[in-house]
């Protein structure tokens, strides 16, 4: 009840920023992309994608092969993106793909955990980057003091997560042993040994830190497809700033309206309409449909083989 609550008050915001844009205008912005532009933005997205499930493998020590991981990261994504989940509903999906495709619960557990400190910790140079093309561009800001504390707090916590991180490790690790003991017998502690023995941490970050940029140049050419290009710098100004935002509304399922708020105030700062910037989250919300929609679809057919396997072994 919760849950819902707060995603019809982030799908109520959304409408009042549509309202406040111009339906009409953002309508015109969308139609300017159209079909090809939304599927040359899905198509430049998809490196990203391979890119992150690397990142992701790397983390886990190589314990399933890359198609796996890379399953496993856009039935999260998409979760995450399209179910009216929070991204904690995203992790359990991606961690459900993992055991679909013979994983041990315990290693798929201490796998996504090890990718998302990676991943957030990979956040703080980008957002670095966009502040400081912030500060050099726009020296007055309004928005540089406030997005200087959450750059702070994401350092601090990315610190704290290396500092600490053998707690982090026992406490994932006594975590995935509960959901050991409830749904997957077999799994052993030797299995997390190994998994954190193969992790690869670093060339994990630093796939990560790339992923984030690419996601810069994929703003740049989504805004160009609108019709309303902006610079490479704007462009990383726009999807780091906006993206660090995001990461505090992470009990929000979809992010929504969030992700639009966060587009209209950083791009008002850049002095780029309300409209096209609306009309871009709507694009990006497009191609994680694009994207999305066809991951569940991976996750559904996952789900009916495991049942018939289940129902074969049963006769």
């Amino acid at each position: 009840m919760k849950r819902a609550l707060i995603f019809a008050t982030g799908c109520a915001l959304l409408i009042a920023l549509a309202w406040f844009a111009g339906a009409a205008s953002i309508a015109k912005a969308l139609s300017d992309l159209g079909i090809a532009g939304l599927l040359i933005a899905g198509l430049i997205h998809l490196p990203t994608v391979a890119l992150m499930a690397v990142a992701f493998r790397l983390a886990g020590g190589k314990s399933h092969p890359l198609t796996d991981y890379m399953a496993a990261r856009v039935v999260r994504d998409a979760a995450a993106d399209l179910l009216p989940f929070s991204q904690f509903g995203g992790f359990a999906a991606g961690l459900r793909i993992l055991q679909l495709r013979g994983g041990a619960v315990i290693t798929g557990a201490l796998a996504i955990f090890l990718d998302l400190v990676m991943e957030f910790a990979a956040k703080a140079p980008h957002t670095a980057t966009g502040l400081a093309l912030l500060i050099v561009l726009i020296p007055g800001s309004a928005l540089v003091t406030p997005l200087a504390f959450l750059l702070a707090a994401l350092v601090l916590a990315s610190l704290l997560a290396v500092l600490f991180r053998a707690r982090l490790r026992a406490a994932c690790a006594a975590a995935a042993r509960r959901i050991l003991a409830r749904w997957a017998k077999g799994d052993s502690s030797a299995a997390i040994a190994a998994g954190f023995a193969a992790a690869r941490l670093l060339p994990s970050f630093a796939l990560h830190v790339l992923c984030w940029f690419l996601g810069s140049l994929e703003t740049y050419v989504v805004f160009a497809l609108l019709h309303h290009p902006v610079t490479l710098a704007q462009a990383i100004i726009i999807d780091s700033l906006a993206n660090t935002l995001k990461t505090f509304a992470f009990l929000i399922p979809a992010a929504a309206g969030v992700q639009e708020g966060a587009y209209v105030l950083i791009c008002a700062a850049l002095g780029i309409g309300a409209a096209p910037a609306m009309a871009f989250s709507l694009a990006r919300r497009a191609r994680e449909m694009l994207i999305g929609l066809p991951s569940l679809g991976l996750w559904n057919v996952l789900e009916t083989r495991r049942r018939g396997t289940e129902d074969q072994g049963v006769r």
